[in-house]
């Protein structure tokens, strides 16, 4: 079908229904360019719940398609698979993958491993290249992976843009979550990320973006990252200068559940980061053993950047001995506001269990309104949730 679609080309919009028999398809896909495929021309693939599986990588590929959706399709990796469930290069464009499960299994620690990819090799999930813009990810499951999603660009922000990944469970994933290089104007929305269940993991990424600027995450659960000794940064920046008036986003999402003894900052931006909007967060802190907790951290100065209405709790689960702050400024800014946050340090063990760093200790909330003029409307009560 694929072949003679890319041959002929379409006129109008085609819509492609798979039998309603739950079967299982051995073998790959590989959609290339169709002539004629448009806004007013869609092509649809409805799958019907389907399954197509394969042990080669990748097991669908897009090719520079456009204007495709695909639709309740099961794409499954077997026998000890560790490659790309879709790969999607060369100029894709408006893509929709929904309502679908792609699972590539939860043992490999390969970086060749992920669910969706956007790169320019198919054996390299970090190549850049113009691969795909304005794709939407919408309602799917997906199961495993080194990474959940990877999307890349090309260098300064290029084609890799307009991206929507919307109510997405994202599970069982070895190391990132959600992963962007080189992209900008992203929505990250309603999505359930978490290590439930996985077997063997390392140091956890809700969500990874480097050189990514203008993303906007939203209303995401990022949880439950595993019980050991791991890093994790649930939200991470590297690299992501953003424009005034397009500011990146970090509204009402929600961190909890991240039971590790090592490193653990719920938010955490580093390394050129400036013009950030963090609002209506909710970020519960915990764990024993060595590794610092923080409930933000910013490690380089934050311009134009404001935090408020969050709630940070490091709770009392956090007795390890590692440095401890609800907030942490490592150098004091003249363009960073923050207030009407809850800032609550539970935290037992060890010598530092502080609200604050704005260039030096702040361990009371007092100490840091008076150290930092900030937060003069904020609260260092416990919130007590009613369920994590």
């Amino acid at each position: 079908v694929f072949d003679t679609l890319s041959l002929r080309g379409v006129c109008g919009p085609v819509t492609i229904n798979l039998l309603n028999t739950a079967t299982n398809f051995n073998g790959n896909l590989v959609v290339s360019k169709i002539t004629g495929s448009s806004i007013t021309n869609p092509i649809l693939i409805k799958g019907r719940g389907n399954t197509v599986q394969s042990s080669v990588s990748p097991i669908i590929r897009m090719n520079g398609v456009g204007h495709l959706t695909l639709d309740s399709l099961n794409v499954m990796g077997i026998n000890n698979f560790a490659g790309f469930g879709i790969h999607l290069s060369n100029q894709c464009e408006n893509v929709t993958i929904q309502n679908s499960t792609i699972e590539v299994g939860i043992t490999s620690t390969l970086t060749t491993n992920a669910g969706i990819v956007a790169s320019g090799l198919t054996t390299n999930a970090t190549a850049a290249g113009n691969n795909v813009r304005n794709l939407k990810i919408i309602n799917n499951r997906i199961i495993g992976g080194y990474y959940g999603i990877i999307l890349n660009g090309e260098a300064s922000y290029l084609n890799n843009f307009g991206h929507q990944i919307l109510n997405n469970t994202i599970e069982r994933f070895y190391l990132y979550g959600i992963y962007t290089a080189n992209a900008e104007n992203v929505l990250i929305d309603s999505n359930d990320i978490h290590r439930i269940g996985r077997p063997t993991f390392t140091t956890f990424y809700g969500y990874y973006g480097i050189t990514s600027r203008n993303i906007r995450l939203t209303k995401n659960r990022i949880h439950d990252a595993g019980v050991g000794s791991y890093t994790a940064y649930p939200i991470t920046f590297s690299t992501s200068v953003n424009l005034a008036g397009q500011e990146s986003q970090i509204i009402n999402n929600a961190i909890y559940n991240v039971n590790t003894t090592g490193i653990n900052y719920g938010i955490y931006l580093l390394t050129s980061t400036d013009g950030f909007r963090i609002y209506h967060n909710t970020i519960n802190v915990d764990g024993g053993g060595t590794g610092a907790k923080r409930g933000v951290s910013f490690s380089i100065t934050p311009l134009n950047t404001e935090f408020r209405n969050n709630i940070i709790r490091v709770s009392g689960n956090a007795s390890g001995t590692g440095a401890k702050h609800c907030i942490y400024v490592a150098t004091a800014s003249p363009s960073f506001g923050s207030n009407n946050n809850v800032l609550y340090m539970g935290g037992i063990g060890g010598t530092i269990n502080n609200v604050g760093f704005w260039g030096i200790e702040t361990p009371t909330l007092a100490n840091w309104q008076s150290t930092s003029l900030k937060d003069s409307a904020s609260s260092a009560r416990n919130p007590v949730f009613n369920d994590l």
